[in-house]
């Protein structure tokens, strides 16, 4: 400290610990003088706010604490943003049911490069417009054979379960990172659901895809300094940022001029992709003055959507299987329902099988709920001055929807620490549903894909479990202490795993 002083002079010094001590005590004072039908408020630094208090790889679990403390409904600053962090479960439904949170966010980053278009960070309208459109054309997915949808969206999940078996078998009996397998086949299950294309592995197109659009998420994370403290857009990390959400947003406009070349007769009433609805939307619009849908908003559509279900169901599957690692006998349980319900011959394992595996299925949502891939939920925003249990949200404010709280409350679960998947069966075997699980959150803006999602988790956890038994190599276990990777998601630490051939 005295060397400090003496590089800034004894005179400089002081003004800059006075200034410093008195911003402290006005921020002290507006918070204690506020209206005290808004929420409780944690106190951080000036200018940064609370940002630097929090845990930059779970910082959830910090936000936890502060609920503790401050209760289910309390604020801090995130830099120069206001934020409302909700952790009970009823007034998260209560506030993500009201239009009034589901403005675009205060989120530079997202912000400053989607300008409001897409489906993540898009405004009410734009936003209500193609939600609907999405989960229509999910639903609407057809084929000149005259599948169902759930068939042809069924057939593109065994290609790329497929596809990841034939991969990891190379590595059968030696300690392997399955994510990079992992990632393609997910990633290319997603890019044939929503570009209608099946990316070969080894493409350098392919692989520079893989390393932008997940990438995106980053710069969401409550955990991004540069969305909120204004003060660090002038330095070049900021821009840097910029750069990457930029060349995001330039290859999804260059994947859509080649979905548009390679789908010229895309047909509303026979389509095998989101792409090719989309095409033949805007072919059915053409000439209407609104920009709806057009080419930089469907791109950004294509964008978000495929960084968003690749990304979650990716680290759904990856902490799955780091689950059954750490608990054998939870594998066991598995085998024996598969052994009981699906019998000894199971070269084919459908849906339709598959979905009869409760205890299966059970294991899932423990795995969702022990680790929900979207702890932090996706960021809202109060459209105006809205009151959510007793206390008042002001217009502009980020609302903080905390599901890892909600998943690890002592109130709605027994031992919400411990991994026990019988919580979420009743006494006969069938699935007990709980308003207290809420990993796709809740309300208005719910997961779109949320029963697609379940579908590729069922079917590529009963296929591992048919094939392999995986472990930890020798002498490796599981540490609480080693934190996962955050950003928007919630990715596993890089584990190498055992898959050993049943």
């Amino acid at each position: 400290m005295w060397d400090l002083v003496a590089l800034l002079g004894r005179d400089l010094f002081d003004r800059m610990f006075f200034t410093f001590i008195t911003m402290l005590i006005v921020v002290s004072a507006y918070y204690d003088l506020r209206d005290k039908n808004y929420p409780p408020s944690a106190v951080g630094l000036p200018i940064f706010g609370y940002l630097p208090m929090l845990n930059q790889k779970t910082p959830y679990t910090t936000l936890k604490d502060l609920a503790t403390h401050y209760g289910k409904v309390f604020s801090i600053y995130l830099g120069s943003v206001y934020t409302v962090v909700i952790s009970d479960v009823k007034l998260i439904r209560e506030a993500l049911n009201l239009d009034n949170f589901h403005e675009k966010t205060p989120l530079i980053l997202a912000n400053g490069v989607a300008n409001g278009k897409g489906i993540l960070m898009a405004e009410s309208d734009r936003w209500k417009q193609h939600r609907f459109f999405l989960m229509s054309t999910l639903k609407s997915l057809s084929s000149t054979k005259g599948k169902s949808s759930r068939v042809v969206l069924e057939d593109k999940i065994q290609n790329s379960l497929s596809d990841f078996i034939q991969d990891i078998k190379e590595s059968t009996g030696n300690a392997c990172d399955i994510r990079p397998a992992l990632k393609h086949s997910i990633g290319s299950l997603m890019f044939d659901v929503v570009i209608g294309m099946r990316p070969k592995k080894g493409d350098p197109n392919w692989g520079k895809l893989q390393n932008t659009i997940p990438n995106q998420l980053n710069m969401m994370s409550v955990t991004s300094s540069n969305n909120f403290v204004p003060l660090l857009r002038k330095f070049s990390k900021f821009t840097d940022a910029i750069g990457k959400l930029l060349k995001g947003k330039d290859e999804a406009a260059k994947l859509y001029e080649n979905c548009v070349e390679n789908f010229p007769k895309a047909d509303s009433n026979n389509f095998q992709s989101i792409v090719e609805a989309y095409i033949a939307e805007a072919k059915r619009r053409d000439g209407k003055t609104d920009d709806s849908f057009s080419a930089d908003q469907i791109s950004q559509v294509l964008l978000d959507t495929l960084a968003m279900s690749w990304e979650t169901t990716l680290d759904s599957v990856h902490w799955l299987f780091v689950y059954l690692a750490m608990y054998p006998e939870v594998q066991e349980n598995i085998l024996r329902e598969m052994d009981c319900v699906l019998g000894s011959n199971r070269e084919d394992l459908s849906l339709e099988s598959c979905n009869k595996l409760t205890y299966t299925e059970a294991v899932i949502m423990e795995v969702w709920r022990h680790r929900p891939v979207l702890p932090m939920g996706l960021p809202h925003c109060a459209a105006e001055r809205t009151k959510i249990g007793n206390y008042w949200i002001s217009e502009g404010t980020l609302v903080v929807p905390l599901i890892y709280a909600v998943h690890r409350d002592q109130r709605y679960w027994e031992k919400p620490d411990d991994f026990i998947p019988e919580r979420h069966l009743n006494d006969d075997g069938t699935i007990r549903k709980s308003e207290y699980f809420i990993p796709f959150q809740t309300g208005k803006r719910a997961c779109i894909g949320e029963e697609f999602a379940q579908w590729t988790v069922l079917l590529f956890l009963v296929k591992m479990m048919n094939d392999f038994k995986i472990s930890f190599p020798k002498g490796i276990k599981y540490n609480q202490e080693d934190l996962p990777d955050f950003c928007v998601t919630s990715s596993p630490p890089p584990y190498r795993l055992i898959l050993e051939a049943r």
